[in-house]
């Protein structure tokens, strides 16, 4: 997954990827877009398992 620049924020676009939300994680980040990709497969590794991604 790859991070999108718009304008001086990075958007990962995971609406196609969310059916059902049961967890929403809200992680303020600042200039972190070469690092984006690790953190969100970080935290689907880690809800993982819990059972929540």
């Amino acid at each position: 997954m790859t991070p999108t620049l718009l304008g001086s924020r990075a958007v990962v676009d995971l609406a196609p990827a969310i059916t059902d939300p049961e967890l929403t994680a809200v992680i303020p980040v600042y200039n972190e877009v070469d690092s984006l990709g690790q953190l969100y497969s970080e935290l689907v590794a880690g809800l993982s398992a819990t059972g929540k991604a």
